[in-house]
């Protein structure tokens, strides 16, 4: 459906269609949305006359033109055919953005948007705005197809875009230059209503933003956001890295329910480069139920590791029940996730951290996989496959940092500890004791009723996962069998009591079939060095068999 603008309100061409969208379901008026066809780059303030027919039709006057539309109307832009020969042609009355623009770079085939007019942001108030620079392309793929960027450099601005309101969404373009929060900002407003149910992406890349962070999501009534299919520090050709200087994501005051990623592969978010930031970080007591799932950490479009973030994910100033789901994270310069202070309940699941997305080559972060440092409590570590970072696999810290669970994670061929206990964490738990160590059968003794968790690996470490027992809960007996017999040649336990989980024993080698009694614990790995090309000693990636329904709520 066509608008036309006249006096700056909007009036439907054709009378029936406006009753249909009045009286049809939301996801039909979805798609009867207006479009509004910027057609030129130049950044001046909204005029009544900006948009009208024969009209230029600047980015500011398109927001205010689909912020008088009841829902909300589709900012896009059609292209010149000279230049972007498959793009779908501009509809009867419409102009396309022109090579001859005066902000056309014809070495990228894109237009800038130059946001210049007094510093002041985009701002989207009313809500039901879509801003898709990607409706007009075809095919259209991802920010690689990108052909506009909005362009704050040198603008002293404090941010590029300013979303107070609800059910907006951006897709289809870049962003680059300097602000002193973030390119994007979701928040509260003034009279303490949020920006919630917005969608970032796909589609958006965030380049060259040099101060500032990507995207900032604040403000206890800003919920339920989504950034989905976007880059964070990568040029248009998905392997160049073209840093943003704080972090891709930073979630704080309150803000809950966003989503940063998602199942499909298609919501996958790739935050490649930062010059000291983080890819997301989550802080303040009241941030909470936040989603990080299915992103890629330090990794270009290729999966290829780039020069990386200083932290994969950071969680801190007791932002609590928050999740890290299904991410790859490697290549960071500090840890691949760090939870500090009174943090409780984070739920960390399913990630690959040091590990490539084919789970076998090493691309380690630089300290630990894992750290909980100084308070994190009631955390749970589960299926996770942690290998080749440089200090050690998981490291927990400090008094305070208590009841936090690993369970049937994967670790292996880190440089230092595969879990490490430091500063009276996790209440001193001790590992358990092997008694009898045969070829499909160990057994021992834990904390009365406490939970042991046996794991085999080439080098003594914790790579597969071989099964649970339940200790006596007198004497604390335990006997674990394995039909077929252990898969590795080295043998390690853990405990949990209650919800502290113990470092790994001392590995024992596992004896060949019909050798009898128990064995002595071994000062050396029972196989030889990892191959060269930095491939993972067993490759880790392996199904797991276990269920872990007791760490769930619930269970």
């Amino acid at each position: 459906m066509n608008y036309e603008f006249r006096n700056g309100l909007a009036v439907t061409i054709g009378v029936l269609l406006a009753v249909t969208a009045a009286s049809a379901p939301a996801r039909i008026q979805a798609q009867l949305k207006p479009k509004i066809y910027v057609t030129t780059t130049v950044d001046v303030a909204a005029h009544p006359d900006h948009c009208l027919p024969g009209n230029p039709c600047p980015i500011r006057g398109a927001i205010e033109k689909s912020e008088s539309v009841p829902g909300g109307a589709v900012i896009t832009a059609c292209f010149d055919e000279a230049v972007v020969p498959d793009a779908k042609r501009c509809p009867g009355g419409k102009e396309p953005l022109l090579q001859d623009d005066a902000n056309f770079d014809a070495g990228t085939g894109q237009w800038s948007i130059r946001l210049t007019h007094g510093s002041v942001p985009l701002q989207i108030n009313t809500g039901g705005t879509e801003i898709d620079f990607a409706s007009m392309l075809e095919p259209y793929e991802g920010p690689s197809d990108n052909r506009v960027v909005l362009d704050g450099s040198g603008a002293g601005m404090q941010m590029a875009l300013q979303v107070e309101s609800n059910d907006n969404v951006f897709r289809g373009f870049d962003i680059r230059g300097g602000f002193s929060e973030a390119a994007i900002v979701l928040q509260t407003d003034l009279s303490g209503e949020g920006a919630s149910n917005n969608q970032l992406g796909p589609g958006l890349s965030f380049r060259d933003i040099s101060e500032g962070n990507a995207v900032r999501i604040r403000g206890m009534t800003t919920v339920n956001n989504r950034l989905i299919g976007s880059w964070c520090g990568l040029g248009a050709d998905g392997t160049t890295e073209r840093p943003v200087t704080n972090d891709c994501v930073f979630l704080s005051g309150g803000t809950q329910g966003n989503v940063i990623g998602g199942e499909a592969p298609e919501d996958r978010n790739l935050f490649a480069a930062s010059q000291l930031g983080v890819g997301v970080k989550m802080e303040n007591v009241r941030t909470s139920g936040n989603i990080v799932r299915g992103n890629w950490f330090g990794l270009d479009v290729d999966g290829a590791k780039t020069s990386g973030l200083f932290t994969g994910i950071l969680i801190v100033d007791g932002a609590s029940e928050n999740s890290i789901l299904d991410n790859v994270i490697v290549g960071a310069r500090a840890e691949g996730v760090s939870i500090g202070g009174e943090t409780a309940k984070t739920l960390i699941e399913g990630n690959m951290i040091g590990i490539g997305p084919d789970g076998e080559r090493c691309a380690g972060n630089q300290t630990y996989g894992i750290a909980l440092q100084f308070g994190p409590h009631t955390s749970r570590i589960i299926r996770n496959h942690i290998a080749c970072n440089q200090r050690g696999g998981v490291v927990m810290t400090g008094p305070g940092t208590v009841n936090n669970t690993l369970s049937e994670n994967g670790i292996t061929d880190n440089s230092g500890n595969a879990i490490d206990l430091a500063q009276r964490a996790n209440n001193r738990i001790t590992p358990p004791e092997i008694s009898l160590l045969e070829h499909s059968r160990v057994s021992g003794r834990a904390c009365a009723g406490c939970i042991v968790e046996a794991f085999t690996d080439p080098v003594g470490e914790a790579a597969h996962f071989e099964g649970r027992v339940t200790a006596d809960a007198g004497d604390g007996r335990f006997e674990l069998s394995v039909p077929g017999g252990f898969r590795f040649r080295a043998l390690t336990l853990t405990q949990t009591e209650g919800m502290n989980t113990s470092a790994l024993t001392t590995f024992r080698a596992v004896p060949p079939p019909g050798t009898p009694g128990p064995t002595e614990p071994t000062s050396t790995p029972p196989v030889g060095p990892s191959p060269t090309g930095g491939l993972i000693r067993g490759r880790i990636f392996l199904p797991w068999t276990a269920d872990a329904a007791w760490l769930r709520p619930g269970g």
